[in-house]
C-alpha cells in the first residue's frame, strides 16, 4: 500500500512546487505587473465586472455547475471550462468543455437538451457569442497566412525545447 501512496504524494509535491513557481514568476514579472496595473486603473468593485481582465462565471446548467469563458483579445482562442458543484474548495474541479467552434456548438446542443431555465440562458449566451469566436478565428488564421513561410519555419525551430543535457 505504501508503494501506491508514495508516488501520489511525490506527484502532489511536484504539482504544488510547479504552482508555487508559476505564481512566483508571474508576480515577479515586470511585464505582468504593468499589464495588471494598466488594466485595473478603474475603481474596483467586489464582482470586478468592470475590469477587462476579470473572469466571471458565464452561466450555469441545470445541475448547478458553473461555466467560465476564458478568452483573450481579437485573435486569441477561447476556452470554456465547467466547474463542478463541489461542496468545498478542495472538491471543486474544473474541466475544459470547449475550445473550438464545433465543441462550443456541441455544448450548446447539450444544454438545449437539459431544458432548464439556467441551461437555456447559458445556451442563448453561447449561441450569441459564436459569431465573435468565429471572427476571432478568422483573424488568427489571417495573421498566420500573412507571415512569410521562412519566418514561420524560423520561429518553429527557435521555440523547440532542447532534448539533451
Amino acid at each position: 500500500m505504501s508503494c501506491v501512496i508514495r508516488p501520489l504524494t511525490f506527484c502532489f509535491v511536484q504539482i504544488t512546487l510547479l504552482k508555487t513557481l508559476i505564481i512566483w514568476s508571474l508576480s515577479a514579472s515586470e511585464a505582468v505587473q504593468a499589464t495588471i496595473k494598466e488594466s485595473y486603473k478603474q475603481s474596483r468593485h467586489e464582482d470586478d465586472k468592470n475590469q477587462p481582465l476579470s473572469v466571471q462565471p458565464w452561466g450555469r446548467d441545470g445541475y448547478k455547475r458553473n461555466y467560465w469563458l476564458i478568452e483573450g483579445l481579437d485573435d486569441t482562442h477561447f476556452r470554456v471550462y465547467r466547474e463542478n458543484n463541489g461542496a468545498t474548495a478542495k472538491t471543486n474541479t474544473w474541466f475544459s468543455v470547449a475550445g473550438t467552434i464545433e465543441e462550443i456548438n456541441n455544448l450548446a446542443d447539450k444544454l438545449d437538451e437539459e431544458n432548464t431555465p439556467h441551461a437555456r440562458a447559458l445556451r442563448d449566451r453561447i449561441r450569441a457569442a459564436i459569431p465573435r469566436f468565429e471572427a476571432g478565428e478568422e483573424v488568427s488564421q489571417a495573421l498566420v497566412l500573412d507571415q512569410p513561410i521562412l519566418t514561420r519555419l524560423l520561429e518553429a525551430k527557435t521555440t523547440r525545447l532542447p532534448t539533451g543535457p
